[in-house]
């Protein structure tokens, strides 16, 4: 109950400040979302840190009605994202076999009673929508049948509707009303500017383009190299050496490089603890 609340007060993501160089994709999904007839559903893919959850979150402050987000980082199987869907709407899960088509039925009928434009933001899918070895493969059906039959909701009116926004690190191919998005790293002037206000303090001009170069245009690495140094817990020069022996130690492929492919980077190495 406590969370819920949370997430209906979080409050609204100003992009520019929050969220530079974004502004047209965030135009782009929310136009994708609200058009008649268009995209019911939307999977935002991308590699670790590129920002898809913020830019999700940006798209949901600006929807014209109920949103509900959650996080399906931990969920195993479907009967998680059954009780996710279904607390979020303040329905009962049934304890034991839960029939799909049953709860599908519910959140229709809740939708409908509601008489609103509903967005439901499904945050962190990639279990689901990888689909490697049987297992994964049947989770990954599993999910899409689901996903496909909860986007069958038809309002009595315009005013009421369903729409559903995914992220993942991974396309979701073979679902027919799904539309991937690819949410790509930042151009250099964004990243110069993500620096620049986070704050990048005594860099000269050099270290400035090195700092730029490491973190490949992606969100996470940029704010958090920005909190390192605003900390001063290491200096420019510091960071480029330490990045560079990372290299030297990893020939295929640099440690910062899978780790913004990968998971996100371990700034803990870096001396900090927490990024914000």
């Amino acid at each position: 109950m406590i969370k819920r609340f949370k997430d209906s007060r979080e409050k609204q993501i100003d992009p520019e400040k929050e969220l530079p160089g974004r502004r047209d994709e965030i135009k782009k999904i929310t136009k994708m979302l609200e058009t008649a007839g268009q995209s019911l559903i939307v999977n935002l893919f991308g590699s670790a840190g590129v920002g898809k959850t913020t830019l999700a979150k940006a798209v949901c402050s600006k929807w014209q009605g109920k949103y509900v987000a959650f996080d399906l980082r931990e969920a195993k199987d479907m009967r998680a994202v059954y009780s996710n869907l279904m607390s979020s709407l303040g329905l009962t899960v049934p304890i034991g076999y839960i029939d799909q088509n049953y709860i599908i039925t519910k959140i229709h009928e809740e939708i409908q009673r509601s008489k609103k434009r509903v967005l439901f933001l499904l945050d962190n899918v990639e279990q689901f929508t990888v689909g490697q070895g049987k297992e994964g493969k049947n989770l990954k059906t599993a999910f899409v049948q689901f996903l496909e039959s909860l986007s069958r909701f038809k309002g009595e009116d315009e005013e009421t509707s369903l729409r559903l926004l995914l992220t993942s690190r991974t396309q979701l191919q073979d679902a027919k009303k799904v539309d991937n998005f690819e949410v790509k790293s930042l151009e250099r002037s964004f990243s110069e500017e993500i620096l620049a206000s986070k704050g990048m303090v005594n860099v000269s001009s050099q270290q400035k383009n090195e700092l730029i170069s490491i973190s490949k245009g992606i969100p996470l690495l940029l704010k958090g190299l920005a909190a390192i140094l605003r900390q001063e817990r290491k200096t420019a020069d510091d960071l480029i050496a330490g990045v560079e022996k990372r290299k030297r130690t990893t020939p295929k492929k640099s440690k910062l490089e899978e780790d913004a492919k990968e998971k996100p980077f371990n700034f803990e190495d870096e001396g900090l603890d927490e990024v914000q």
